[in-house]
């Protein structure tokens, strides 16, 4: 299948290109007067990489600060590149972080660039912050460009997940970084050669996880297990980033984002289109022409104030899941659960596909096993009817909610009345 299509689509013009290079050019230009200073493009625009996903261009600027003057003071770096940015006359918000950067908006030219203070440093051992390692990754995925057609096959990686909300580290979206599709492609030698290894990941996973060491940084996979931080083995696919062997790329993964994946890579390798490019809404409509018999669907429409992106969809994320969570313990079966969030229009959408939208009156209680002598004893003292079953006890408790409509209006609101981050939410309709 040819991809010429796609990748016109997705690759910024010519004119676009010269239009943001001339742009960044100007601004690396006066960063640049800031004494003992390398500045670097990052990201996927350093690289070439770089797709159409959003109407504003992101673009990464580090101001790499000589390692040898300030490697004993690097807590002092973003205050002196704070004070230069107010001296260039640079309109900019800082942002706070494991080391403050700095928000720049070029309304002008609708581009956003994200101006952060590193170490410059040569190799990865030397970094005191995740962030100094940054143009490392520039440097390995430009030297793996020069086979014919890679850059190209990583956008088509991108809009691939793009398109179905697999692509981003984000908190709230917990899928493939632009650097992880990068190495990745580079690693599995193209786009369908990359898509047809996922669709077999789930016969490779080793003790739970899918282990991939693109540059052999270890000898085996337990060796990979032995040596990595628990912390970095967290989610499903352990990725070794190739310039740094203690850090898993894709520690944020999502297990469903993972499972998505692979199921859509299969799909894709069977019958290939050019429709799984196509970014598309998920829609109530759509989804009630999927229930089953005595099945609901409930969506929870919610309107948002402005925000970071990335906050404001952290915050939904975990609503989202704290309301999934009251759902199940309460006794309602999902059969779905989906959220979405456009941040351009301030929304989100809570959809869950309900088996059982009615309850009964009473629902069941576990108690202790039987042979818990005095915590039996506590339990019938606490319920006055209580009984056994396999073992061990049990009463009947009447539900608070029988309906899903209601009982998930009101622990909304109760969520939000009792959480400050949550009163981001303007309005709420439940349909």
């Amino acid at each position: 299948m040819k991809f010429k299509e796609v990748v016109e689509r997705i690759k910024p013009s010519r004119e676009e290109e010269k239009r943001v290079s001339s742009v960044t050019r100007e601004l690396v230009k006066k960063l640049s007067r800031v004494k003992d200073v390398k500045v670097i493009v990052g990201g996927s625009d350093a690289k070439g990489t770089v797709i159409k996903s959003k109407p504003r261009r992101d673009i990464d600027v580090f101001v790499a600060f000589d390692y040898k003057k300030y490697s004993d003071r690097t807590t002092e770096i973003s205050d002196v590149l704070a004070a230069h940015l107010k001296k260039l006359r640079i309109p900019f918000k800082r942002v706070h972080g494991s080391r403050d950067y700095f928000h720049f908006t070029d309304k002008k030219n609708n581009m956003f660039f994200e101006i952060v203070p590193i170490l410059h440093i040569k190799k990865a051992s030397d970094s005191l912050n995740i962030t100094d390692i940054s143009p490392l990754h520039v440097t390995y995925v430009k030297k793996n460009l020069k086979r014919k057609n890679v850059a190209d096959d990583i956008r088509l990686a991108k809009a691939f997940c793009y398109a179905h909300n697999i692509y981003g580290a984000e908190s709230h979206v917990r899928a493939f970084s632009g650097y992880a599709l990068e190495i990745l492609v580079i690693h599995y030698g193209g786009f369908m050669n990359f898509l047809k290894a996922a669709a077999k990941w789930k016969k490779q996973i080793h003790k739970g996880k899918l282990l991939i060491d693109p540059e052999k940084l270890y000898n085996n996979k337990d060796a990979i297990i032995f040596h990595l931080n628990e912390s970095k083995l967290i989610g499903p696919l352990v990725l070794i980033d190739p310039v740094q062997k203690e850090r898993n790329v894709t520690a944020a993964m999502d297990e469903g984002k993972f499972s998505a994946f692979i199921d859509l890579c299969q799909k894709f390798v069977k019958n290939p289109s050019l429709k799984f490019f196509e970014k598309k809404e998920i829609k109530a409509d759509q989804l009630r022409k999927t229930l089953k018999k005595k099945e609901d669907l409930i969506t929870l429409h919610l309107d948002l104030g402005k925000g970071k992106e990335d906050i404001i969809g952290s915050r939904m994320r975990k609503l989202f899941d704290f309301l999934s969570t009251a759902a199940e313990r309460e006794g309602f079966s999902l059969r779905r659960k989906i959220w979405t969030f456009y941040p351009e229009r301030n929304v989100s959408h809570f959809y869950f596909i309900v088996e059982n939208p009615t309850l009964g009156a009473y629902m069941e209680k576990q108690g202790p096993p039987i042979k818990m002598e005095k915590a039996v004893q506590g339990f019938k003292k606490k319920w006055r009817s209580t009984y056994t079953k396999k073992g061990r006890l049990y009463t009947k408790v009447k539900r608070s909610f029988t309906k899903f409509d209601l009982f998930l209006k009101n622990s909304f609101e109760e969520k939000v009345k009792s959480e400050k981050s949550l009163k981001v939410v303007k309005r709420a309709v439940c349909v």
